[in-house]
């Protein structure tokens, strides 16, 4: 279920009423969403740094205040009264805007039994930024309706399985953790912290192109991001996947102890 995104809103430092604000999205913002627990912001630093990175990139001329973003979500808790969720923020040129927004966590179910996904074939131009796409998550949105699945995994017009519309993905061959190399994805937080966490923990990970004639050989994939953390996948299109996989569920445990969602 999309939760509520609340009634506050905090846009260039004040708060306001979500209603009494109009604004189209401009055709240039960077963007980062971060999970709320307990009122504390996960991973906080590694998404700000990204952020800025962005917007470096992006060529937005703006200063990246950490401890303003952190006052902004603290304030944005408290007058609309939640202390999880999703929230947003988004810079412009003009505009710098947190805000909660819907979110769908995978459920106990999920997690245990895996999810469905499909392929979509479209790349970004510029992985390396968090820029707002609102025509491919559009078209995105429809096909994951289309075909109730959970998520949709990126095809290049070269065959290489990229990452998802939303999250990156992994798989496993035997004991080993294969996912496309950071030049063709979005660096995504959990999916960096996942890298981090099987090297520390003795996991072999492989980072290298992955064509989509090979996904038929993997015996099990899962999917990574904000909402889902690390969430097993049960079938991509015709392809049946391992779920309960001892590699996928020592990386999640580790992960959700990381980041204290247990």
């Amino acid at each position: 279920m999309l939760k509520t995104r609340g009634q506050y809103i905090w846009i260039n430092g004040s708060l306001l009423l979500k209603e009494n604000f109009k604004w189209e999205l401009q055709p240039l913002a960077a963007y980062e969403v971060l999970r709320i627990k307990g009122n504390i912001p996960l991973f906080f630093h590694e998404h700000i740094e990204r952020l800025k990175t962005t917007i470096e990139k992006s060529g937005i001329s703006k200063h990246i205040d950490y401890q303003l973003y952190y006052q902004a979500i603290e304030q944005l808790c408290s007058m609309n009264g939640f202390n999880e969720g999703n929230v947003e923020i988004i810079e412009t040129q003009q505009i710098s805007l947190v805000r909660f927004i819907p979110h769908r966590y995978p459920t106990p179910h999920d997690y245990e039994k895996g999810v469905k996904v499909g392929y979509f074939y479209a790349e970004r131009s510029n992985p390396s930024a968090k820029l707002k796409n609102n025509r491919l998550r559009r078209l995105v949105d429809r096909y994951l309706k289309r075909k109730n699945i959970y998520e949709a995994l990126l095809v290049t017009s070269s065959g290489y399985v990229t990452e998802g519309s939303r999250s990156n993905v992994f798989f496993i061959d035997s004991d080993k953790v294969i996912t496309a190399p950071e030049s063709m994805v979005l660096k995504g937080i959990t999916r960096q912290i996942i890298l981090d966490l099987c090297r520390k923990n003795g996991i072999h990970v492989e980072e290298r192109p992955i064509l989509k004639s090979e996904i038929s050989s993997f015996r099990s994939a899962f999917i990574s991001g904000t909402s889902p953390g690390v969430l097993p996948i049960c079938s991509l299109n015709r392809k049946l996947f391992e779920v309960n996989n001892p590699v996928i569920e020592t990386i999640r445990n580790l992960f959700f102890d990381r980041a204290g969602l247990h």
